[in-house]
């Protein structure tokens, strides 16, 4: 990676001795004298928000000098008008672009660590005694799935997707409400009949 950006920076004229590879930006600057460019690869080189960028910019026109990127051509100082549009989109792309950059860092260095990321797998500690508690009163007592949920604080339908993935049968309701825990009630038209 280095490498390429110095082959980029010589193409774009800079010589060989004025390179300078993970020097702090603002010594960098402090080197600058009137009329010299800066020169960098990415504007990601020299700062990693939009405050930290606005104070390099700032530091750089004290100086007379100015600030030119490769990746990030919407950044001209040197221009003598000002495209508002290309400056403001410039800004929010280049603070996406560092905050992405800045997140995959910090995940591959939790990975390296052997931390995990991202979600964790599986049901948390304290739903999963939520659900083996419902189980047990689903089997010991007669009591609907709803009011097991309502007492122990569960969604019915994940209540239901617990109890599937753990193999456990569902019981049937007899009588005169005959129809399955599962089924939708079955909705009655009450609209009386018109003409009689």
């Amino acid at each position: 990676m280095i490498r390429g950006d110095i082959d980029k920076l010589c193409a774009a004229g800079v010589p060989l001795g004025r390179i300078t590879v993970g020097a702090d930006c603002m010594t960098v600057v402090e080197r600058l004298r009137a009329g010299e460019r800066l020169e960098v690869c990415s504007l990601g080189d020299v700062c990693t928000s939009v405050s930290g960028l606005l104070r390099v910019l700032h530091a750089v026109a004290s100086r007379g000098a100015s600030l030119h990127s490769q990746s990030d051509p919407w950044l001209d100082m040197e221009a003598k008008g000002c495209n508002w549009t290309d400056l403001v989109g410039g800004l929010l792309e280049f603070m996406s672009r560092s905050t992405s950059e800045r997140t995959k860092e910090a995940l591959r260095q939790c990975k390296l660590s052997g931390q995990s990321v991202g979600r964790p797998k599986g049901i948390p500690p304290e739903r999963l005694k939520r659900y083996r508690a419902g189980v047990m009163l689903y089997r010991s007592s007669g009591m609907s799935v709803r009011d097991i949920c309502a007492v122990s604080g569960l969604e019915v339908r994940s209540f239901y997707r617990y109890m599937k993935s753990e193999g456990i049968p569902l019981k049937r309701r007899q009588g005169e409400d005959a129809r399955s825990e599962t089924e939708p009630a079955q909705v009655v038209d009450s609209v009386p009949a018109q003409g009689r």
